[in-house]
């Protein structure tokens, strides 16, 4: 099995078999201390509200209370807990306390799952046109439909019915998973992951307005997703009537985002689920969008900003922060707001009783 240069955080992944490690063993693995009687004979991973037993398991909150509420006669053998719990014992269990609770799940998941890739080759139900050029190592599915002059790059990955159109350009190392559609012209990155049913580079929302009718304006550009970009399921990201829609290096989509044409997203942004972004619109690097930020179009938000869930923003940031709200404001004032609006019922009530009484 060739051995590849970009990881794939959501690749799809096999349970090792007969796994038993002590609690001492993971500890070490993630740099953790343990607090409590170390255990032995640590055979999977499972949720923390799900526990069984054998087990190792994850806490990602900071209250003692809850944590002790979940942990009541669980049969776990461990949970992995950030140093914001390691003040005081808090129950039989023993603790391994690390820095970041997300970064040890994902090295001691690893310990216990196999990530893996189908076997390279292709399947004789796939219809490829001549023209195309496949790299080494490629493996490609059932009912895939490639067009004329597409490039697929060394040990890419595409699984079943997925369409790409024409003229495509697949980097190396790119896993595409089952019923994803691939317009024309599309640019994939090295390492880039896109998940079932999205569609990347299908036609911008342009049209104009006359006597006749409602005309759509051709959109003749196309869509470039940079090195290690992943899109999360059935996600849609538009072709530009002009040029590229642009999604930078590293950044991350999750499902159900809706990416209008010509809009340019930076470097290693997270993009939550029902996210939109309207045409044209500019993305900083870093940028984060909770989920269902609305993004108008041809506004341009600055490196660095974060966006509460439900914000939105209808104008420009030109400065890194953190923001909140409709239309998003800066998020210790969009707290005051919300504070404020929350004893609106009782002024209303105090002013129509004064108003009352001023009447007598």
């Amino acid at each position: 099995m060739p051995s590849y240069k970009y990881p794939i955080l959501h690749n799809m992944y096999k349970r090792k078999e007969g796994i038993s490690l002590s609690l001492e063993d993971i500890a070490r693995e993630v740099d953790g201390e343990i607090c409590g009687e170390p255990t032995s004979g640590i055979i999977g991973v499972c949720p923390i509200d799900n526990p069984k037993e054998n087990h190792i398991s994850f806490f990602m909150g900071k209250s003692q209370k809850h944590f002790k509420k979940l942990l009541s006669g669980n049969g776990l053998k461990g949970v992995v807990v950030s140093d914001k719990l390691k003040a005081a014992p808090i129950s039989d269990v023993p603790l391994v306390v690390v820095d970041d609770v997300a970064k040890a799940m994902a090295r001691i998941i690893s310990l216990y799952w196999d990530p893996f890739r189908p076997d390279p080759g292709i399947s004789e139900k796939a219809s490829i046109h001549p023209s195309v050029r496949l790299g080494k190592d490629v493996h490609i599915g059932a009912f895939v439909t490639i067009g004329e002059d597409s490039v697929v790059g060394d040990g890419s990955v595409i699984m079943p019915h997925t369409t790409i159109y024409g003229g495509v350009q697949i980097g190396k190392d790119v896993l595409i998973h089952s019923r994803v559609v691939i317009r024309e012209n599309t640019i994939i990155g090295n390492g880039c992951v896109i998940q079932s049913g999205s569609v990347i580079g299908g036609d911008g929302f342009g049209y104009y307005n006359d006597s006749a009718g409602i005309h759509p304006v051709p959109q003749v550009g196309n869509v470039e997703l940079c090195e290690g970009v992943e899109v999360g399921c059935n996600t849609c990201i538009d072709r530009a009537t002009m040029g590229s829609t642009r999604i930078g290096s590293h950044t991350k989509i999750d499902n159900l985002v809706q990416i209008g044409h010509n809009v340019t997203v930076g470097s290693h942004a997270i993009i939550c689920g029902q996210v939109g972004i309207a045409g044209s619109a500019k993305i900083g690097n870093g940028v984060v969008l909770g989920g269902g930020v609305g993004v108008a179009d041809h506004v341009t938000v600055a490196d660095g900003c974060r966006f509460a869930a439900w914000s939105g923003i209808t104008s420009d940031y030109p400065r890194k922060g953190d923001y909140g709200g409709f239309p998003a404001v800066p998020v210790m004032e969009w707290r005051r707001q919300l504070a404020a609006l929350s004893k609106l019922p009782e002024v209303v009530h105090t002013a129509k009783k004064s108003g009352n009484e001023s009447q007598k």
